[in-house]
């Protein structure tokens, strides 16, 4: 049995968990300077929040390689709660510094959560339920939410939820907010390219 637990209560739900059942293993990602002492079975990475950062990227690459190393009789629980969009990011068609630039412009622009999380979601390898690609045992989630309405689909960007969403969904939100101009052109390529059927759905 093992853990994945990303958020800003990653170490709390955690310790809760590991308190009622054996666990074997586990990867926690917390935002930077969070406290946690789980013993050795369990590996910490800190990592960039609102906007993600390197470390962000290292947490994702390590969440997929944690994934690929399980058994079809393993049994994984994620634990996912607030600000998990920012603590794990694997840009797709986008570079990090692009997708830091996304988030920033989604957050001072009055989007609402479901809104940019629709975007990061679209340039994510991850998000939008892309990380059970990876999965190969049975799995459970523990969602703490952190979004009105408790949208399994937008809360932590979806990530081991199905996406609701779509590029054209993306691509609307963008002409909304009048983001086109600001937006590197390398985002709004991706984004043509989910609208023609070129690269494949959330």
């Amino acid at each position: 049995v093992f853990v994945i637990a990303v958020g800003k209560a990653a170490y709390s739900m955690t310790r809760a968990v590991n308190s009622l059942t054996r666990i074997d293993g586990g990867l926690l990602v917390v935002p930077v300077k969070t406290k946690t002492g789980l013993g050795r079975k369990f590996k910490v990475i800190q990592t960039g929040h609102p906007v993600p950062n390197k470390n962000s990227v290292t947490a994702a690459k390590n969440m997929i390689d944690f994934l690929s190393k399980t058994k079809h009789n393993d049994f994984v629980i994620f634990l996912i709660s607030g600000g998990t969009s920012s603590l794990v990011a694997l840009p797709d068609g986008v570079t990090l510094e692009e997708k830091q630039i996304v988030t920033e412009l989604m957050l001072k622009c009055g989007a609402n959560i479901h809104e940019i999380n629709c975007i990061r979601k679209h340039l994510s390898k991850i998000k939008g339920g892309r990380l059970l690609g990876y999965l190969r045992s049975n799995a459970v989630s523990l969602v703490m939410s952190d979004v009105v309405g408790d949208d399994l689909s937008s809360i932590a960007s979806g990530m081991t939820y199905y996406d609701k969403t779509t590029f054209e969904d993306a691509k609307k939100i963008i002409k909304k907010y009048h983001l086109a101009s600001f937006l590197p052109k390398s985002v709004l390529e991706h984004i043509d390219l989910g609208v023609k059927g070129k690269i494949p759905e959330t």
